[in-house]
């Protein structure tokens, strides 16, 4: 086929983009945007309340009737392009042109791999009314399509996701939820993002729709991509730590079943113990003697895979003191943010967007749309063991507060958390790309930048202050939240343990802080309430200053429930391990109260998402008092269990099972929303939520995030908590 002549007509625009238009039979408008952080999308499907679902019908109806004239008879349209032979405006570049129009005469001439290109574009489906915004077409069958030209050189295909704007009146309607429909288009290699923009653009223009693309608005996905240099840097650290692990896996069990062995020396008993045989040994002291250990053989043995998979899985008694409870609410916590995550992160790829709204006004999915407060039950389990094990420590140096204590108290927290949460930055940031395919997969990555100006907020632990809106790995708010408390505990951890009584109205101011600050945000930021309630103030501020930067994840926030967590250590600290026989009476008055704060947390919201929107004081006061409330709870269960009267409770939760789980659950944390991410935005078509459809999903999450966390541990942070037990613990 040969070039077609350049003779200068805007008709050309025109044309093109008659001949998507037709490919698609409609053309309106949903933006497709990953979520920058999973809270964040946790509180988007709760927008969906507040829409009127018959407005939006309504509308996107009128909205479609100004599109009538863009699906014309076929035959009509090939007519219109066979005899079109005009040359591409400024802005569209001559490769594009040209191998777009020998598709149109493909079509004409009705050409199998043209036909094939047409039907791999995304089309007007069944459902729009329900929410289906996203038309994506066939990916695969796109990028395996091999025209049959004879044009020099011979070109291939591609796919592009364009997402075209809607009115501003739809977007209002839908609360900032939705803002544009994305197409999927199957189109000539040679057409760049900006040759796809120009093209729609003009024909728009064309068409006289009031509306205009950017490059932003196109996304189109490349194939066979080649290694970054980050990218090939991190694969060769990765393959040294996974090298390491092997030597020292390989080396431990050397010395452990062979050397050992040869370590074993023969001693014939002695006749006052009448020995049967002369070939009776015993180990030399009455025990199997080991070679002494070099400090370098013992810092290599660190990262032994066989050790510490022994130690992820030991089970065995548990020692004097042990709050084996915390055991089973640890994991089941994280089962919790498991569950939320799995049904929001995957809001930018659902087919029926509105049956969220009637998710949202059942009982039964309030325990999933407040699964927010599953981290606020690992605030308050930090800090009841901070207190608990800080004060048995002081207790063990008789109250002499040693230089020595306060660093280490410092110090081995930052090296518990830091070397594999900053490595697991730096493994999933540059590959996360390279991990999968598909129509709306993010082959640019997830973060902003890949973290290049933001990695180091999260290192100082400070990412939920500073640069905050642009924040590198958006679920790390948590960790920042977590050590900042670390670092203002020790003032009132010390003035505790001498002054129990001012350390208790320091312990109260905190919850104080916490209380005050949220309903002063709340009440002077009309946003953040919104944010909360699912009002007016748009899913379009998510991310922005106004809930999640502001209020969020800021930790005078969030600190009330570190502060019952430490309220209830001290006490146990107290009780010293003894068991106290609660009155049942009493006992039961607490279950009760525990059960009734909880429920109330739960449930106490779901009036909002059916017509009955509480006052502004009440709303304001929920939001202040609620993580109390459920952080007392929490406590409640773990002192009820661990003084003897848990009951049946106790015994679940202190399941040995729950152990190595217990020890995977920070691994499992860094990596299940990178799981989630790379399989729902690897799928080829779009996903029905839906209640069976789901729980698959959070089992098979819950499997993969504690696998890959258990490789995760094995790698990246069993060998640095060795490492803390040889240096750090004895220098203690």
């Amino acid at each position: 086929m040969t070039s077609v002549k350049p003779t200068s007509s805007p008709r050309f625009n025109s044309f093109l983009l008659v001949f998507a238009c037709f490919s698609l039979f409609a053309c309106s408008s949903a933006q497709l945007v990953l979520p920058r952080n999973f809270e964040d999308s946790l509180y988007r499907a709760q927008f969906l309340a507040n829409i009127d679902q018959r407005q939006v019908r309504e509308a996107l109806v009128d909205h479609s009737q100004q599109f009538e004239n863009w699906s014309k008879h076929p035959a009509e349209l090939v007519h219109l392009f066979a005899n079109v032979e005009q040359a591409p405006s400024e802005n569209i570049s001559w490769g594009c042109f040209n191998d777009t129009f020998s598709i149109l005469k493909g079509l004409v001439q009705k050409q199998r791999w043209a036909i094939e290109m047409l039907d791999a574009d995304g089309k007007l489906p069944s459902g729009i009314l329900e929410g289906e915004f996203t038309w994506l077409g066939a990916y695969d069958e796109c990028l395996k399509i091999q025209p049959n030209v004879t044009t020099t050189p011979p070109w291939s295909t591609q796919y592009c996701l364009v997402s075209f704007p809607f009115p501003s009146a739809v977007v209002q309607l839908f609360q900032g939820a939705v803002k544009s429909l994305n197409i999927g288009f199957c189109l000539p290699k040679s057409c760049s993002p900006q040759d796809v923009v120009a093209l729609f653009n003009s024909g728009l223009h064309v068409m006289k729709v009031n509306n205009t693309l950017t490059e932003g608005n196109v996304y189109c996905q490349q194939q066979d991509r080649a290694l970054s240099i980050k990218a090939i840097v991190v694969l060769a650290v990765v393959a040294v730590f996974v090298t390491v692990v092997i030597v020292a896996s390989i080396y431990d069990i050397y010395i452990t079943h062979f050397v050992s062995e040869f370590f074993k020396i023969e001693v014939l008993d002695p006749p006052s113990v009448n020995a049967t045989t002369a070939t009776d040994y015993q180990p030399l002291f009455g025990r199997q003697s080991t070679p002494v250990r070099s400090t370098l053989a013992s810092l290599i043995l660190c990262f032994s895979a066989y050790s510490n998979t022994k130690k992820i899985f030991e089970v065995g008694r548990s020692s004097e003191g042990a709050l084996e409870c915390l055991h089973g609410i640890r994991v089941l916590s994280m089962f919790w943010v498991i569950l939320g995550h799995t049904w929001v992160f995957p809001f930018g790829v659902l087919d029926n967007l509105f049956d969220m709204l009637d998710f949202l006004k059942s009982w039964s999915f309030q325990a999933i749309s407040n699964a927010t407060f599953s981290v606020d039950t690992f605030f308050t389990m930090s800090g009841l063991l901070v207190t608990y094990l800080f004060l048995r420590e002081l207790k063990k140096q008789e109250g002499q507060v040693h230089p020595s204590l306060i660093i280490m108290y410092y110090f081995r927290r930052f090296w518990r958390l830091t070397p594999p949460y900053m490595l697991f930055i730096m493994f999933y940031v540059p590959l996360i790309g390279y991990w999968g395919s598909g129509p709306v997969y993010p082959q640019q990555g997830t973060e902003v930048d890949e973290c290049e100006n933001t990695w180091w907020t999260n290192m100082l632990y400070i990412n939920n202050f500073v640069k905050a809106n642009k924040m590198c790995m958006g679920w790390s708010w948590y960790l920042s939240n977590d050590m900042q408390f670390h670092w203002v505990a020790l003032p009132v951890l010390l003035v505790i343990a001498f002054w129990p009584l001012i350390g208790t109205v320091m312990i109260l101011a905190f919850v104080l802080v916490h209380m005050l600050s949220t309903s002063l945000i709340l009440h002077n930021d009309p946003k953040a309430a919104s944010m909360l309630n699912g009002g007016g103030g748009g899913i379009q501020d998510l991310g922005n200053s106004d809930w999640f930067v502001n209020l969020y994840i800021k930790p005078y926030c969030r600190i009330g429930t570190y502060a019952v967590g430490m309220a209830a250590g001290y006490l146990l600290f107290r009780l010293n391990g003894r068991r106290y026989r609660i009155p049942i009476l009493l006992n039961i008055l607490g279950w009760i109260t525990a059960a009734a704060f909880a429920l109330s947390v739960l449930y106490g919201y779901h009036r909002e998402y059916n017509g009955d929107p509480m006052s502004n004081e009440l709303r304001e006061f929920y939001w202040a008092a609620s993580r109390i409330a459920w952080s007392l709870a929490i406590v409640w269960v773990v002192i009820a269990c661990s003084t003897g009267n848990g009951g049946f409770v106790n015994t679940l939760l202190s399941w040995k099972a729950f152990i190595p789980l217990s020890r995977l659950t920070y691994a499992a944390y860094l990596v299940h929303p990178v799981l989630m991410l790379s399989f729902f935005y690897s799928s080829r078509i779009l996903l029905h939520a839906g209640d069976v459809y789901m729980s698959i999903f959070f089992v098979a999450f819950v499997v993969f995030s504690y696998a890959s966390g258990f490789l995760l541990s094995l790698v990246f942070e069993a060998p640095f908590m060795g490492m803390d037990k040889l240096f750090f613990r004895k220098w203690q």
